[in-house]
């Protein structure tokens, strides 16, 4: 994008490849909602490479009661990841429903993924506190780290640190990468079982494309009528998890 375009234009541009009006759009930056549809892009503080999240505007409900969860009537259209200042969720539920996306469970740290699975306010307001807690050690560590290094670039402790940093942003590179292009790697696999005919007998067959051979139990090939083909010229031993003849 331009970054002397508008925001209308962008919501325009949103709209036209999701098929979601842009009067029901809600485009957050950094966490925020970004209002303002005639500010340009770097006004809003759009940068090359950063995250966008578009989210559907959410209807009204009309409420009986007083709800500590939910944006007080009459307030406009809230700001779902607005936090307090001891990094709880103003709208924990609201914002459990927005976050609870497919495969949300490998995007957040375990306890958080099941509070957001539970709708366990309590849990995911403790795990955003902790969040928010960690994040403060770490730009505390960031600082003292800085001051060190204009202090003393050569620092053995600054040294370790550069270390620790380059290490750490090849593991996250590692990881996006693996996310991107091996993303089966991070979720169960549901086992492939078909039923197959065999010279006449009807049996469970597991499928596995990425096996060299097919392999069948003797016991089977004896009930398939096939142990007379068996060549006990060609044998060998299979091997991974334990071991078994194998004969042709």
């Amino acid at each position: 994008m331009d970054p002397s375009a508008t925001l209308e234009t962008f919501k325009m541009i949103l709209e036209a490849e999701t098929g979601l009006a842009s009067s029901q759009q809600v485009v957050m930056l950094g966490g925020k909602a970004v209002t303002g549809d005639g500010s340009t892009l770097s006004q809003l503080g759009f940068e090359n490479d950063c995250l966008v999240i578009m989210e559907r505007r959410l209807a009204p409900r009309a409420d009986t009661g007083a709800d500590a969860s939910r944006p007080p009537a009459g307030a406009g259209e809230p700001d779902v990841a607005a936090v307090n200042p001891d990094g709880s969720a103003k709208y924990p539920e609201r914002l459990m429903s927005m976050l609870a996306q497919p495969g949300f469970e490998m995007r957040f740290p375990p306890e958080m993924a099941k509070a957001i699975k539970d709708r366990d306010v309590e849990s995911f307001q403790t795990s955003l506190r902790q969040m928010r807690d960690e994040t403060l050690k770490r730009q505390q560590e960031e600082e003292r780290f800085m001051r060190l290094a204009a202090e003393d670039p050569m620092n053995i402790e600054v040294q370790k640190r550069l270390e620790e940093i380059i290490r750490q942003k090849n593991v996250e590179e590692n990881f996006q990468n693996a996310m991107e292009y091996n993303p089966e790697a991070f979720s169960s696999v549901t086992m492939l079982y078909i039923n197959a005919t065999v010279n006449g007998v009807k049996l469970p067959a597991f499928v596995d494309s990425g096996a060299q051979m097919s392999i069948m139990g003797q016991s089977t090939a004896e009930k398939c009528g096939l142990l007379r083909l068996m060549d006990k010229r060609f044998a060998g031993k299979a091997v991974g998890v334990g071991t078994g003849n194998v004969r042709c």
